[in-house]
Formats: C-alpha cells, structure tokens, sequence
C-alpha cells in the first residue's frame, strides 16, 4: 500500500518528551473487568471519548506491563486511528503497518522496546476497537 501521511506540528501538544516513561512508579495488579477499566490502566491507552468499554485488563511481570482494551464508538474507524495517532505520536511513538483480519485496519506504534497496536473494525453503525500494549518499565 502507499506510505500514510502522518499530521505534523500539531497544535495543543509538547513536543515529544523522549525519556518519559509510558507507565506509572508502581505497576498496578493483575486485574480484568468488564464493562470498565481496570485500577491502573495506563492513561497512555484509555479509550477515546464517548467509547462504551467492553472489556479492560493489565498483567505484568514487573518489567513490562501488558494492557489490553476493546471498546465501542459511534465514531468512524479513521476518527478512532486518528484519535491514537494523535496521542501515541505526542509521546514519540512511531507508527508502523500492521497485519489486521479482513475488514479491520490496524497501526503499530513503537518507541524503543514498548508497542501498541490499534486494530479497528466497522460494525453497522459501531466501530469496535481493541487496543493492546506492551510497555517497557522505566525510560522507554
């Protein structure tokens, strides 16, 4: 496929701060809910405004942390991507492609050894999205 064009100079955002850690000084317990998020869901991956949450959940080893997401939204695949883009790009993440299932579109984002991948699938007049990420503890 062709390269995607990534926004440039945003307004409203820092500029990216390399040595920020994605995760708190504590890792949150090993927790899944239904319905909400989960007591220490990074702030990085929450859902977009006006997302209804399916399901939440944060597992860890005390070197990364792994969280999971899958949401509903009445707004379009490309505003969902756009809305992560936007967000992981002010923390200096870079997107990459990523495989998706037919009839989902995904995007990778990596900084150094932590990755989140943004999968979207249209469902009638729903979007559902699942978010996952692996983040590294400490400068990643």
């Amino acid at each position: 496929g062709a390269p995607s064009s990534t926004p440039t100079g945003l307004t409203g955002h820092s500029p990216a701060r390399q040595d920020a850690s994605f995760i708190g000084r504590a890792f949150p317990r090993n927790a899944s809910a239904r319905g909400r998020l989960v007591a220490g869901f990074p702030e990085l991956l929450r859902p977009l405004r006006g997302s209804l949450i399916a399901t939440s959940s944060v597992a860890t080893d005390e070197q990364r942390l792994q969280a999971a997401l899958v949401s509903t939204t009445a707004d379009s695949p490309e505003q969902v991507l756009r809305g992560y883009r936007v967000r992981l790009s002010a923390r200096g993440m870079q997107e990459q492609a990523a495989p998706a299932a037919a009839g989902s579109v995904a995007a990778a984002f990596v900084r150094g050894p932590s990755t989140i991948t943004v999968t979207v699938t249209r469902e009638g007049a729903w979007t559902s999205y699942s978010v996952y990420g692996a983040l590294q503890a400490g400068k990643a």
